[in-house]
């Protein structure tokens, strides 16, 4: 077979392969690519842009677990940029992407779903103290849900490297257990091959917060 027809083959295999997985490939794998730019440069259009792009695809296939997993992401990736300005204003983009994040692990196990979860309710915690005793247990149980799906998944050991940071140091956080896990997380990425339509962020986002924690240390 000529190689031109090969990497045909190949190309068709892919695309049934994509398609198996959710008809939604193709919007999917555009959002992807669009939140992981937009996110190095805390593009907010752009993010927005992603997010009308995966409502469209929801209204073409409803309910679909690849999308509504991404939409959550985009929203995840959003509140964390009006976090930085404005905490409360954060907060509908919070619980959009909670909701789209639970329906979607219902159908798709992936152990970053809990990741941004765990995240997600951090948020929640911050901007309303007063459910640390509801909220508190359920951030461990998401953490350790995403462990279990993920022991060597370095968006999980770097996202709760972040939680750990973030964490008063008689709760069990602190810098030290931080940059124990974003050490393995580091390591993690060197060989990380996600799957197609998988998760993919994360190495850039690692290498940041290690400048934090370094520089905390100083």
């Amino acid at each position: 077979m000529k190689p031109s027809l090969i990497v045909a083959a190949l190309s068709v295999i892919a695309a049934n392969s994509l398609s198996a997985q959710t008809p939604a490939a193709k919007f999917v794998d555009s959002a992807r690519v669009e939140i992981d730019k937009a996110a190095l440069t805390n593009d907010t259009a752009r993010l927005g842009n992603a997010v009308v792009l995966l409502d469209r695809a929801l209204i073409a296939f409803p309910n679909d677990a690849y999308v509504l997993h991404y939409r959550g992401y985009a929203r995840y990736r959003q509140a964390l940029i009006t976090m930085g300005t404005n905490l409360q204003a954060a907060s509908p983009f919070i619980e959009k992407a909670v909701a789209d994040l639970q329906v979607s692990s219902d159908k798709l196990q992936w152990p970053e779903t809990w990741s941004l979860l765990y995240a997600l309710n951090g948020f929640r915690l911050a901007l309303d103290p007063s459910q640390a005793m509801t909220l508190g247990p359920q951030l461990g149980e998401f953490a350790a849900h995403a462990r279990q799906l993920g022991p060597n998944n370095p968006r999980v050991l770097y996202m709760e490297a972040v939680g750990t940071f973030r964490t008063p140091v008689e709760y069990g956080g602190g810098a030290d257990k931080a940059r124990v896990l974003l050490d393995r997380a580091m390591k993690a990425f060197e060989t990380d091959k996600p799957a197609p339509l998988a998760p993919a962020w994360g190495r850039e986002a690692a290498m940041e917060f290690k400048k934090e924690l370094d520089k905390s240390a100083q």
